[in-house]
């Protein structure tokens, strides 16, 4: 069959032999078999993603603002390695999740203000972090920041739970599966208590 002679092509463009490729354009077919140029191409490394948009019913949840963007693109074919596509060209969902999307993942924000400064919300929340003294003193101040933002209850959690560490967007987040403190406080969180965590050198 003719697509079955693509694939094979396909691979061996992807082998040490033909490496690196010379300056031309690649094709690569997409989940319909129709061929595309690779880099208008996504593969789909992060599955756990797309079924997690999903009900568990089987109607379709509302989708995640980063996931409705890269569905945009169209999708290599199941039939072609991750490592192939990648060699040819196409684009990791996962490398495109963590390059678009690090300062506001699952926070549906995509245009965040930063006052003509370019500091990373990631970054910021670091800083901010690294203000804290260590020990109990944390408590406390987490404790009068929930006051001061007019909460009346406030909640700890210790969680001991270590968590799995294959489906993660980077190796780097294995560290972040183990034990945690969850603090939880009744006061809500507005857009303007994001837009001062976001403005540098703000006070608030």
């Amino acid at each position: 069959e003719l697509l079955q002679m693509v694939f094979a092509i396909v691979q061996q463009l992807a082998s040490a032999e033909f490496q690196p490729l010379p300056a031309a354009q690649v094709y690569l077919p997409d989940k319909t078999g129709v061929l595309v140029a690779a880099e208008e191409l996504m593969f789909d490394d992060t599955p756990w993603l797309s079924d997690a948009s999903s009900a568990a019913d089987g109607a379709i949840a509302m989708p995640m603002p980063v996931l409705s963007a890269a569905s945009k693109w169209r999708r290599v074919h199941p039939q072609v390695a991750h490592e192939v596509a990648t060699q040819l060209g196409a684009r990791s969902l996962r490398s495109y999740l963590i390059s678009r999307n690090a300062d506001t993942f699952a926070l549906g924000l995509e245009h965040v203000e930063a006052f003509g400064q370019h500091e990373s919300l990631t970054s910021r929340l670091r800083n901010i972090l690294e203000l804290y003294a260590d020990g109990v003193g944390i408590l406390h101040e987490l404790i009068q920041n929930a006051d001061d933002a007019g909460a009346t209850e406030v909640a700890f959690l210790l969680d001991e739970t270590t968590h799995g560490s294959r489906s993660l967007l980077a190796p780097a987040m294995a560290a972040w599966q183990g034990a945690a403190l969850y603090v939880y406080n009744n006061a809500q969180f507005t857009q303007r208590d994001l837009k001062n965590i976001c403005s540098i050198g703000s006070s608030a």
